[in-house]
């Protein structure tokens, strides 16, 4: 497999001589990261303390493909025997949402979606928000004190069934279905030689309950309301209860209850196979939250999975990259059809019963 021309750029400068690279994207962590090692003498006469510096901007590339937008966060180092090596940790800029607090006049926004709300709370940070969802408006909205922006907007995603993830561009992806599909799909013996699975129970309950409130109205329905939905293959009696809090709709908490319940059972089936390269058939690097049809015979799998996470290599013995794959339904996406895997592979899709009082 052909090596990736890596190029990493610190506050306008390339950096000299890396020797290895590691990077890591998912649809379930909000900011990517990297770790570059670059040899002391690499960098010349200069003294690379004196060049390179703690949250100096920083962008990385491979082949030409941006892959990270962020900064310097760590500079680590070891003059022993380990070879004088400068080891440097990138994170995304979306680690601003992540860490800063919001810091705002009086904490609260009127007749916006979460898209309204990251930009009112964030005016000031390099993060552009990019929807690719029908997304609620609040009429009112006020923030948990001391709360981080993306702790803010996920709390409200979570009730609206959407990931929130960062596409390496310093984009906030907001989505509720999978971006798109690799091309030629993975089979054992072809693209990758190596694979695990996980099979879980952990974190699947039999039945989620929501429930939730209107304030608004009167009668049936506007003040109490529940939803719940089963998983059909449980053979365990165990329920998780969820409480929505804020307003909530009959749509809205039936919506919740089947988004959660098909993420556990999405989530509760895994493979991890070891793939040759960064790219798929086409030339994409491989992407969180795409579809991709998987093949491995060795693990009775032939169907539809979604990449939840890539980790990607390059040093001196090559390029790699594993892929952490889920049930389509992890992402809200519809289970797996024409499926030929194992019926430990496959499963239903949960419907969930209102009832409002």
């Amino acid at each position: 497999m052909s090596l990736e021309k890596i190029v990493v750029v610190v506050n306008g400068r390339e950096l000299p001589g890396l020797t290895s690279i590691t990077w890591r994207a998912g649809a379930e962590h909000a900011a990517r990261a990297a770790d570059v090692d670059v040899p002391m003498h690499a960098f010349g006469v200069a003294h690379p303390l004196r060049l390179i510096h703690r949250d100096d901007p920083v962008e990385c590339y491979a082949s030409g493909t941006k892959f990270l937008t962020g900064s310097v966060r760590d500079l680590t180092g070891d003059s022993g025997e380990s070879g004088n090596v400068l080891k440097i940790s990138v994170v995304s800029a979306m680690v601003d949402f992540i860490e800063g607090a919001i810091d705002h006049p009086t904490g609260l926004t009127e007749k916006q979606d979460i898209a309204g709300i990251a930009k009112t709370f964030a005016p000031k940070m390099k993060v552009i928000v990019k929807t690719k969802a029908k997304l609620k408006t609040y009429d009112l909205h006020a923030i948990q004190p001391g709360a981080s922006i993306f702790k803010e907007i996920e709390r409200l995603a979570r009730q609206e069934g959407l990931l929130l993830y960062d596409d390496g561009d310093a984009n906030l992806i907001i989505t509720d279905q999978p971006e798109g599909r690799h091309a030629g799909g993975l089979q054992r013996g072809i693209n990758f030689k190596v694979s695990g699975i996980t099979l879980s129970a952990y974190n699947r309950p039999s039945e989620t309950i929501v429930r939730g409130q209107n304030s608004r109205g009167a009668g049936k329905g506007s003040l109490t309301l529940e939803a719940r939905a089963k998983d059909p293959e449980a053979k365990r009696d165990r329920k998780r209860i969820i409480v929505i809090d804020g307003n909530s709709t009959k749509a809205g908490v039936k919506k919740r209850a089947e988004w959660q319940m098909q993420r556990d059972i999405g989530r509760s089936t895994k493979t991890t196979p070891d793939v040759f390269g960064w790219r798929d058939a086409g030339g994409r690097l491989w992407s969180p939250n795409f579809l991709v049809h998987d093949v491995d015979p060795y693990w009775d799998i032939d169907q539809d999975m979604i990449v939840a996470s890539a980790s990607f290599k390059q040093d001196d013995g090559g390029t790699s990259c594993k892929l952490t794959l889920y049930d389509p339904r992890a992402f809200a996406a519809p289970p797996p059809k024409g499926a030929k895997s194992g019926d430990q592979w496959k499963g239903e899709e949960p419907d969930a019963e209102v009832t409002a009082e």
